[in-house]
């Protein structure tokens, strides 16, 4: 009977574990998407949760021994109490990472010491937006109440045996203390608790896993690259892991004051002479000076974004000759001015050829667009700085009289997309399927209106595509065969296809009549690494090289503005000069803190990309890239960054490394410092 007791309990412990591995890994965001890390760091993080388990069953014990009256020694209680605390704690950092995409206790330590805001406003808004949600992770605290249930339920036998257990625990703990050799059993018996824990880690997991599994949508399941996984770190390690890996600006008003003042000589001397700044301690605060289009001028409708998931510059042919496979012949049309919409509408197209993005992965790139800033060199602006105000592009168009919109694929709850969505566009909808037509309906939908009621309205739209995501894979739907593809032949695949679906986009477009009063951008969020440098090992590869591969994207524009440039253009520019652009193209020119600059009446200015403390700096003439162990410079027209020239330009290396320091000070003091 003794035996058959404890199997049940053992049954009811891995069952209660495998639900709160369900609630931790695979149960879905508000997106519908499980949170799942890579599954090597996940049973290392199942085996931590299932010990704060452990303690988290404690309490019901606690609980019953204090209702019958059964002595505790203080210690055992305040354990108890602390370990329930702290499971406690990591439930509710789950819950607030699902829903914003970020730890509490790192916002609070890096951000809310900075501002006046307080997190439990935050929360608030976060909680009572989130219409998709249902806070799942919160219920978790129902486990101890059911695990005390079961123990009044079976009070007499199971209390009679953990009483039994209590007093053998007791005198072994006496005997222990008079005999101290007892111990050496003590410590043979630690590593049956941690067995037992690793046992109930991955075996509570994989029930979790089982459980999953047998709803038959697997689908769900994502495995999340590795920058990830802090989505589901315990909230103490992250704290940790966190604080020794970012750096904060060490600058105080008065050190940054100089450096300040050689930014804002640098700013406006790449500048039309149109704006001045504030003050000379803040660093970006400027204020229009120059002269305003007449009274009669007239603003285009539509104001249209397609931002192309990883569209590396490198893989089109029209802005890299080296590259002779042509995936997106109706984007090539657009560019060298063959598409027959453009004359037809009397519309032309501007390329820039010297592109890049300012920050990747999608979320910086996604803030660079957006507030036309240059990113912060180690934290991710989204999650680091939520309640920074930020001003964005959408919201100093909904001033002037613009109805905003974004449609977006995949799961923009995972960087915190959809926080910064819902702050800055009138409308924000995500389709988690990856499919991009999904995306495209969507937007068209919002442009057009029902029988076309929306025609006639002032809108800024953003359809932010998603299928050429790696590992690039086409919509089930379609019936295309990709096994056996290279990644390189997969991504062609899912370009074409969305180069396919622009076309229809921009065509449906053009038989409703908006092109002819439409200002368009089409363009990348970032590159990918493909492997085009051989590294050592003790060089810095991927994402956060930032070598052309991953920075370099395509810009193109469309419009019937005869102030707009027209064919290529070989002045560098990058995701922060967009915002700048739209709003003088606009006439619009309120006070702002953009690092960018007007693509339209501008012609020396930088492009700067930095990621983890590695950075790119790009002029007219030179591309300096910086990273441990070797810093590099190529010519600005060596497009695949063959011939590194540092050694022969080494003043030109100097001052590219100075102004690269300088900006990214500035702007990292800034962020720091609620400056934006």
């Amino acid at each position: 009977m003794k035996q058959l007791q404890l199997i049940v309990i053992a049954i009811v412990v891995v069952l209660c574990d495998a639900i709160l591995q369900y609630f931790l890994w695979y149960y879905p965001a508000p997106s519908g998407s499980a949170v799942v890390s890579d599954p090597w760091l996940f049973y290392k993080l199942a085996i931590y949760y299932s010990s704060c388990f452990i303690s988290l069953c404690t309490l019901p014990f606690l609980l019953l021994s204090l209702i019958k009256k059964i002595p505790q020694s203080v210690t055992y209680i305040l354990l108890s109490i602390v370990l329930t605390i702290y499971v406690f704690l990591n439930h509710a950092d789950h819950e607030y990472m699902r829903q914003v995409g970020t730890h509490y206790a790192i916002e609070m330590m890096n951000t809310y010491q900075l501002t006046s805001d307080n997190v439990l406003p935050l929360v608030g808004r976060v909680l009572s937006s989130d219409v998709r949600g249902s806070y799942s992770a919160l219920w978790l605290g129902l486990i101890p109440l059911a695990m005390l249930g079961l123990l009044l339920g079976f009070r007499k036998k199971m209390t009679q045996g953990f009483e039994k257990l209590g007093e053998k625990i007791q005198n072994r703990a006496a005997a222990a203390a008079r005999h101290p050799h007892v111990w050496m059993r003590v410590a043979r018996f630690a590593p049956c608790i941690i067995a037992f824990a690793i046992a109930l880690g991955v075996g509570g997991s994989g029930v979790a896993l089982v459980f999953k599994e047998s709803a038959k949508d697997p689908s769900k399941i994502v495995f999340n690259p590795s920058r990830r996984q802090l989505k589901t770190a315990p909230v103490f390690l992250t704290m940790i892991k966190e604080t020794t890996h970012i750096s904060r600006s060490s600058l105080t008003p008065d050190t940054a004051r100089p450096i300040i003042e050689r930014v804002q000589n640098d700013w406006i001397m790449r500048s039309n002479g149109r704006w001045k700044f504030k003050s000379p301690d803040d660093p970006f605060a400027k204020t229009y000076v120059g002269e305003k289009k007449t009274s009669d001028f007239y603003r285009p409708k539509k104001i249209i974004f397609v931002v192309v998931e990883s569209l590396r510059g490198m893989s089109l042919p029209i802005f890299n000759e080296a590259e002779t496979h042509h995936a997106m012949p109706f984007l090539e049309s657009i560019v060298d001015g063959s598409a027959e919409f453009l004359s037809k509408n009397g519309l032309h197209s501007a390329y820039w050829k010297h592109y890049n993005t300012n920050g990747q992965p999608t979320i910086d790139a996604f803030f660079a667009l957006h507030t036309g800033l240059i990113q912060h060199t180690t934290q991710t602006v989204a999650s680091a700085f939520p309640n920074d105000k930020l001003m964005a592009l959408p919201q100093y168009l909904k001033s002037h009289g613009y109805e905003t919109s974004i449609f977006i694929g995949g799961d923009a709850t995972l960087d915190s997309q959809a926080i910064w969505g819902n702050r800055w566009y009138d409308k924000m909808d995500y389709y988690i399927e990856w499919d991009d037509r999904l995306v495209f309906n969507g937007a068209l939908n919002e442009i057009v209106g029902d029988d076309g009621a929306n025609l006639d309205k002032s809108q800024f739209s953003v359809a932010w595509l998603i299928t050429n995501h790696v590992d690039w894979t086409l919509p089930s739907d379609l019936g295309v065969d990709q096994s056996g593809k290279t990644l390189v032949e997969k991504m062609y695949q899912t370009m074409a296809f969305d180069d396919d679906e622009l076309r229809k986009f921009i065509t449906t477009l053009d038989e409703k009549g908006v092109l002819k009063d439409a200002i368009v951008v089409i363009t990348g969020d970032h590159g990918y690494d493909l492997g085009e440098y051989e590294v050592e090992k003790s060089q810095v590869a991927g994402l956060e090289a930032c070598r052309r591969n991953v920075t370099w994207i395509p810009l193109v524009m469309i419009s019937n503005r005869e102030d707009m440039p027209r064919g290529e253009q070989l002045t560098t520019a990058s995701h922060s000069d967009v915002a700048p652009t739209i709003l003088s193209a606009l006439d619009i020119y309120d006070d702002n803190v953009f690092t960018g600059h007007d693509l339209w009446t501008t012609n020396r200015r930088i492009t700067i990309n930095t990621k983890y403390g590695n950075s790119m700096i790009e002029t007219n003439d030179f591309t300096a890239v910086f990273s441990d162990p070797v810093d590099r410079l190529y010519s600005t027209h060596d497009y695949m960054q063959r011939s590194n020239v540092a050694s022969s330009h080494p003043d030109v290396l100097k001052e590219l490394r100075r102004l690269v320091d300088d900006y990214c000070a500035i702007v990292d003091y800034a962020y720091e410092r609620g400056m934006f």
